[in-house]
């Protein structure tokens, strides 16, 4: 099963995946699993990944906060994660191939759809009428381009890109910074690198609450495996056709 081979039963391996990716296992990280929200260290939450991402248990949406946090504090009904002690080591990049757009102007959203449409027109796309609003979509490869685009953006100014597949509706960028971020810098950065790529979701620029599927598990929906788009050295970045294959092959990162 996918769990075994990817996650379950594999401590030293997932913690190690956790350091890297998440910055070490004292940090205070916020999780979903499902419904379940969880605010706790690193290392504790791999316990809870043992449960949740069990071959026992059905499989659910996980998510992990983008950014680790110094501290936590107490709401209203469960901690959360102090967001102004967030440690901003990173940018974000959502690229996706669909944006619903939705307001009371029902005209006005349909001309900002297909708008959007006309800005990413590198192949077929469509626009509909959805039960939020109006819903444009256009090819997931679009979306990768972007990605690919961004990656050669940021790797100019010294940042180390890594591209994950979210196993839905497109690809983040994850852009390690060579040292800590002002979370002020962010939304300059993000806007700039992002500039021009009309896949590119603003709404997560600047966002220090900001989630992120977790790579190495299934997208309940879709049924494919979130994973990190490792490039060759001889041969580059993977195709599309190649990242979907494994999504649905499940070997793991």
């Amino acid at each position: 099963m996918w769990y075994k081979q990817s996650l379950y039963g594999q401590k030293a391996g997932w913690l190690r995946f956790l350091r890297d990716w998440l910055g070490g296992e004292i940090f205070i990280r916020e999780v979903m699993f499902g419904h379940r929200r969880i605010t706790e260290s690193t290392l504790q939450i791999h316990d809870q990944m043992l449960y949740f991402l069990s071959p026992n248990q059905k499989p659910v949406d996980a998510f992990v906060s983008v950014y680790a946090f110094a501290e936590k504090e107490r709401g209203p009904k469960r901690e959360l994660p102090k967001y102004d002690t967030a440690i901003v080591d990173r940018l974000l990049f959502d690229f996706d191939c669909e944006k619903i757009f939705h307001s009371k102007d029902d005209a006005g959203d349909q001309k900002k759809a297909e708008d959007w449409i006309r800005c990413n027109a590198r192949g077929g796309h469509t626009t509909e009428r959805s039960e939020g609003g109006w819903l444009a979509r256009v090819p997931l490869e679009n979306a990768y381009d972007d990605a690919l685009e961004c990656v050669s953006r940021v790797k100019v100014d010294g940042f180390k890109p890594r591209v994950v597949f979210t196993a839905g509706k497109g690809f983040q960028v994850h852009a390690a910074a060579k040292g800590l971020l002002d979370i002020k810098e962010l939304r300059p950065l993000q806007k700039e690198y992002a500039k021009d790529l009309h896949t590119a979701d603003e709404s997560v620029f600047a966002d220090p609450s900001r989630v992120c599927r977790m790579p190495g598990t299934l997208h309940a929906r879709t049924g494919r495996l979130a994973h990190i788009v490792e490039p060759s050295i001889n041969t580059g970045y993977p195709t599309l056709e190649a990242i979907l294959k494994r999504s649905e092959g499940v070997t793991g990162w």
